[in-house]
């Protein structure tokens, strides 16, 4: 009989080499098996070890793995083109980059020129991979394709392929493209079963109610949320978590009554106006909690699976809604993390210990776990640092420091810091309010490919005349030109 963990040793050392070996590399298909095992897995280090020595396969990869860092979006950008090499290197190196470009608007538009060339530079039908990355681009740029030309390319794609087949969603982004809304969502409801990116083109095609539309489709899921993709299922959940908040739902219903006509109006209209403002409110309320209880659901689907992607959101959840959830659970849930990534889970510490509704807020543990982090060089140090002040953690909120910080990230093309900013600048006290550059900074994190500032973004338009939010589109056409 077999030793039972003879396999699991021998595969240890095939891996990560042994004990005695403090210098141990991987290969690139030992990298492929550790990423597929962990997302998170520490093989950066090897990665460019690779990737420097020429290898267009590692370029690929470690690109793959810093397009997941907004910091490290430019060097992924220039890997997927070396790795590409105008055609003569890994032709899927470009299938990568149209899946990155495809979740900024702002990168799109900056690469347009190259992706047209680089079309010219292989044979779509030759092989699988080439038509998979013909795809890719199809989806990001579908105005580089003809009509024709995209249903032979999906028509292929139909009869290669034997499972979970993403040809719904290609259709669906053709008849968008054709101007055909109805038969786009048709499509993009059938592939969302299977391809987590149908989730927001569905979501953004529903229209002006598009928020209670989504929420009616999801709750028609809930019967197959067992059987469908973890990358689909977290997608839905983290859609419904955007929703959730009073903010975005206070958009879908009218303006109250303006404070200031009150003094014109006689006190039974004062009052009816005031029952009209209370039963809207809760009306708001129960919508939120309806949202939440969804939101709940998809994400424990992820959670139960041990899906890490899902474990985070879940715990952000939780720190967002405190009130709902006890800190006992909380650090439960980081545990779970921490054996997948800790990396991720020491980041995630710093936040549950600025949690003010729960007993466990310890401030200054926050701060030196936080400056911990950045002595290691972890690249989301800096936010955090700014996220403390901003918070106030150890005095009262800096919110000026937490601008400072935010800014030269933004420099850099973080749309986190954009939203950040805009969150600052927006609900802010009077000395930081600034509804124009709030609203700039918005949009420009949306460009950027931040899908939470949607929600604030239209909120502020709705307050600002129209010649502020002219001056506030031109001043995000300038933070966009400065980018890097």
């Amino acid at each position: 009989m077999r030793p039972p963990r003879l396999l699991p040793l021998a595969l240890a050392v095939l891996l990560f080499g042994s004990a005695g070996s403090a210098s141990a590399t991987l290969g690139l298909e030992q990298i492929r098996y550790a990423l597929q095992h962990n997302p998170a897995a520490p093989v950066e280090a090897d990665l460019r070890r690779l990737a420097a020595r020429g290898d267009a396969g590692a370029r690929r990869l470690l690109a793959d793995v810093l397009a997941e860092q907004p910091a490290g979006r430019p060097e992924a950008i220039a890997l997927y083109q070396q790795a590409f090499a105008d055609g003569q290197g890994d032709i899927s190196a470009l299938g990568g980059l149209a899946r990155l470009l495809e979740r900024s608007p702002h990168l799109q538009r900056r690469q347009l020129a190259y992706v047209r060339q680089a079309l010219g530079r292989f044979v779509p039908a030759r092989d699988l991979a080439s038509l998979a990355t013909a795809l890719d681009v199809f989806v990001t740029y579908p105005q580089l394709f003809d009509a024709d030309s995209a249903m032979t390319l999906i028509a292929l794609h139909q009869r290669s392929c034997l499972w979970r087949c993403a040809t719904p969603f290609y259709r669906g982004v053709l008849a968008e493209r054709q101007g055909d809304h109805a038969a786009a969502l048709a499509w993009y409801a059938q592939a969302i079963r299977f391809e987590p990116r149908a989730v927001e083109r569905y979501y953004l095609l529903l229209g002006e109610d598009r928020d209670r539309r989504f929420a009616a489709f999801a709750r028609t899921l809930e019967a197959e949320a067992a059987a469908l993709p973890l990358p689909v299922i977290h997608r839905i959940g983290s859609q419904l978590d955007s929703l959730a908040n009073r903010e975005a739902v206070a958009l879908r219903y009218p303006l109250p009554p303006d404070r200031r006509l009150a003094v014109e109006l006689s006190e039974e209209e004062v009052g009816f106006h005031r029952q009209q403002i209370e039963r809207v409110s809760a009306e708001i309320d129960a919508e939120v909690a309806g949202l939440r209880q969804q939101t709940r659901f998809w994400l424990d689907v992820g959670v139960e699976r041990g899906w890490l992607p899902a474990l985070v959101s879940r715990l952000n959840f939780m720190t967002s809604t405190p009130n709902e959830h006890s800190p006992a659970d909380a650090f439960a849930l980081l545990e779970r993390i921490a054996a997948l990534d800790p990396e991720q889970a020491r980041s995630l510490r710093a936040g549950l210990h600025l949690v003010t509704a729960w007993p466990t807020l310890a401030p200054h543990t926050s701060a030196q776990l936080i400056e911990e982090m950045a002595a290691a060089g972890h690249p989301g140090a800096v936010l955090q640092r700014a996220n403390l002040y901003s918070h106030g953690g150890l005095g009262e909120p800096d919110q000026f420091k937490a601008l400072e910080i935010y800014q030269a990230l933004a420099r850099d093309g973080s749309a986190t810091a954009f939203y950040r900013m805009a969150g600052i600048l927006s609900g802010g006290r009077a000395i930081c309010r600034d509804p124009v550059r709030a609203y700039a900074y918005a949009r420009t994190a949306l460009a950027l490919g931040d899908s939470r500032a949607r929600t604030l973004s239209a909120s502020l338009a709705r307050q600002l005349p129209a010649e502020q939010i002219a001056a506030a589109r031109r001043l995000e056409r300038d933070l966009l030109e400065q980018l890097p």
